[in-house]
């Protein structure tokens, strides 16, 4: 008898540990989001050739100073993942997972976050990400960790505007490593 409790509570203990251990993991999946489903993903990746010549596109049809064209409207500064400040128009280099830091400073008045918009796009498809980085807007910032973007070449632009209606777009091409 004694045996068969002594089965019994090894058995109980061993699915106690599995069961903890599947939800662990089940929680480390959690922390982490898609920034596109895979359809989008499908539909937003870029050749390099086509991430290029969107690129070249945006530096002859804007002034390139130091990596950013002047602006009447709040400052967009991406803090991480890290910007090539060689480029221009701005590269973004880096792998999946990444945490993602924003920044929108003041110019010549308030930052108005409600006018923020960020979206992907490729040729004539865009699909607005907005919403989905909502959860991580904190103050004047996007401060989000653990973004799962398969790899490939995206476009992302980010629109925002102050409280007196000076808009800043800032487009950024995105490699993902795989």
């Amino acid at each position: 008898m004694r045996r068969k409790i002594g089965i019994i509570i090894c058995l109980l203990f061993i699915g106690i540990i599995i069961t903890v251990s599947g939800l662990a993991q089940a929680e480390y999946h959690l922390d982490r989001f898609a920034l596109f489903t895979p359809a989008e993903a499908l539909q937003l990746r870029m050749s390099t050739r086509e991430l290029e010549d969107f690129q070249q596109n945006l530096f002859f049809s804007r002034d390139c100073e130091a990596g950013e064209a002047p602006t009447a409207g709040p400052y967009i500064k991406v803090q991480n993942p890290r910007i090539d400040p060689q480029l221009c128009p701005p590269a973004i280099t880096c792998t999946s997972p990444l945490d993602l830091s924003v920044l929108f400073e003041t110019n010549q008045a308030p930052v108005d976050m409600e006018s923020l918009e960020v979206s992907a796009r490729k040729g004539f498809f865009s699909t607005s990400l907005t919403l989905r980085l909502r959860p991580y807007i904190h103050g004047t910032g996007i401060f989000a960790e653990n973004i799962e973007i398969p790899a490939g070449c995206y476009c992302i632009t980010f629109s925002i505007a102050d409280a007196q209606g000076a808009e800043t777009v800032r487009t950024y091409g995105l490699n993902v490593l795989p």
